[in-house]
């Protein structure tokens, strides 16, 4: 028989692994709607990174011809377009957070006034 007492993992407020630090990131930037942006940088980047060094300078010259002469404007703009998105996306969010806090507390404080008891908080 195997003894599965005092086996689980020591993890604590002090131990944090990588893994949880990239995870803990990814989670926040997607609760403030950054995630496809950073996902869509990361992508390129990892092309980029990925491609031989000879073609990356003739690549870069098409892009800025193909700008140049507006045969690229459309996927420009789409890039522009989502980037946009998501900064107003997690600026909406910070607002609409700060009006559910701000309509929680007034809540509360009605219902002491109600109850004429101090009820704290049920945000933690």
């Amino acid at each position: 028989m195997m003894n599965f007492k005092n086996k689980a993992p020591k993890h604590g407020p002090h131990n944090i692994g990588m893994w949880n630090a990239i995870r803990d990131v990814c989670v926040e930037l997607i609760q403030n709607g950054l995630g496809v942006l950073v996902l869509a940088t990361f992508v390129v980047a990892l092309c980029v990174y990925r491609m031989p060094a000879d073609d990356l300078a003739p690549l870069i010259q098409r892009v800025i011809e193909g700008l140049a002469d507006y045969s690229l404007l459309g996927y420009f703009l789409a890039v522009v377009i989502l980037v946009v998105s998501c900064l107003l996306f997690a600026a909406y969010r910070k607002v609409a957070k700060g009006e559910e806090d701000r309509l929680g507390r007034q809540k509360t404080l009605l219902q002491e006034r109600l109850t004429g008891k101090n009820l704290g908080s049920s945000q933690n």
